[in-house]
């Protein structure tokens, strides 16, 4: 049986190699060096150490057909999968960690180290990296059932303070409206400059950090503020 263990080796041969947001990777061929994205890495490691395709807009397709998506993860996890928490899937190799944008588009997929960190595929800037687990957003953790995992154990989950994102209901601060006013300057119409966190607010967050190599998940935390010129640490009403 394969393990959580053999997920992460597999992962971590790819180290250093290229990410392309949307790219699309045939989840049977062993010999693929990049370009990868979030989805479709996770995706293509499992299929290559278990030859099941997972979180796939049709788990039936033939291997080099199938497409992954977040939004494909959280379905198989709701459906198939063992969801459990964040803390534990630091504390357990090969469990997945998963962060789900609340508009369904795409979110982020890492790898657990077991030790407190992930390997993903992350952003044009930076490839697959190896990354720290914590001071992150996420929204649960993941297991396989036909994963053989370590037992694992919980290991702490510090959230960061304050990310901007689409909420229900929206988001109302005036950290929103900076946000808006630095994206209109940059030339991403985030809509009426009102201080709401509404979709437009977030196709433009996603337009931008696209734009710069970024993590595309349409939120506004510490690394997409920097690049912003804004100043996070304030309280959110």
């Amino acid at each position: 049986m394969a393990t959580g263990k053999d997920i992460l080796s597999i992962a971590n041969m790819h180290i250093g190699q290229q990410h392309i947001f949307g790219a699309f990777i045939p989840k049977n061929n062993s010999d693929w060096k990049g370009p990868w994205n979030t989805a479709e890495f996770t995706s293509w490691c499992i299929y290559q150490v278990s030859g099941k395709i997972f979180g796939c807009d049709d788990n039936s397709l033939p291997p080099d057909r199938a497409r992954a998506s977040t939004r494909y993860f959280m379905r198989d996890a709701q459906e198939m999968g063992e969801i459990i928490s964040v803390q534990l899937a630091f504390g357990t190799p090969g469990a997945l960690l998963l962060r789900i944008p609340s508009s369904g588009r795409s979110g982020v997929i890492a790898i657990s180290d077991g030790e407190g960190g992930t390997v993903e595929s992350n952003s044009s800037n930076r490839g697959v990296i190896r990354r720290a687990s914590n001071d992150r957003r996420w929204d649960f953790g993941l297991k396989l059932p036909w994963i053989k995992y370590d037992k694992g154990h919980k290991l702490p989950y510090m959230p960061p303070d304050i990310i901007y994102r689409i909420k229900d209901p929206f988001m109302n601060d005036s950290i929103v409206g900076e946000i808006q006013t630095e994206l209109l300057h940059r030339g991403f119409d985030p809509g009426p400059i009102d201080n709401f966190f509404g979709y437009m607010t977030e196709a433009a967050v996603r337009a931008f950090q696209l734009s710069l190599g970024l993590v595309v998940d349409g939120e506004v935390g510490d690394e997409t503020a920097k690049a912003l010129g804004i100043d996070l640490d304030l309280e959110s009403s």
